[in-house]
């Protein structure tokens, strides 16, 4: 039972280095550029290897997008320390999505080139579930209406999703480079709590 238990372990960690190793080589050389060899001299394996945990690119291509879908569903699940307000456990959520935009560095940039392709297209119904999980998390997790302003949890939902995204895939390029996931989380939940110019008190909650 271990054996076997501990082959897959070691089957799906080449796969997430892979996986990681392709979004490397698709931020630096582009997506239609690239090609397996490439993938495979990136993550140190000859292409032949490679075949061994990957049928074909576009295998590699549907993996990394579902790798960061699934870890964002994830983020949902996290067990909230006890005692939050409202919006400190708002900020527990964006820090938990900062945290899963480290760990995809480089399959932040693959997203975006791939933002007309049909791997994206097919994955609407991926999006369409994270809308689900945040409207399901922000009626767990309010307090009471005044926490949404008195507006319903659905369209709530769909502004703090696009702020999320907005951190994750900032629509300039530069300010992927230059600023930290930390920073872009923290500009998105200030937003999100206090508007665009609205006065941030002190002591506000921040991502953590």
């Amino acid at each position: 039972m271990g054996r076997p238990a501990r082959r897959q372990r070691e089957i799906e960690h080449v796969r997430e280095d892979i996986l990681h190793a392709a979004g490397r080589a698709f931020s630096r050389q582009g997506f239609e550029s690239v090609t397996i060899h490439d993938i495979a001299k990136e993550a140190g394996y000859t292409a032949t290897s490679l075949y061994a945990y990957f049928k074909g690119k576009q295998e590699i291509i549907d993996a990394l997008l579902t790798g960061i879908i699934e870890e964002f569903k994830g983020v949902f699940d996290a067990e909230i320390p006890t005692g939050l307000s409202f919006h400190q456990r708002l900020a527990f959520l964006f820090g938990r999505f900062s945290e899963t935009a480290d760990r995809w560095p480089e399959a932040r940039l693959l997203m975006r080139d791939l933002k007309r392709s049909d791997s994206t297209r097919c994955r609407r119904k991926d999006g369409r579930d994270l809308d689900v999980r945040l409207v399901e998390w922000l009626k767990q997790n309010m307090t009471s209406a005044e926490d949404l302003a008195g507006r319903e949890p659905e369209s709530i939902g769909y502004i703090v999703r696009s702020l999320i995204i907005g951190a994750f895939l900032p629509g300039d390029l530069a300010m992927l480079h230059t600023s930290s996931s930390r920073e872009r989380f923290t500009l998105a939940l200030q937003v999100c709590l206090y508007g665009i110019g609205g006065k941030v008190p002190a002591k506000e909650p921040r991502p953590s």
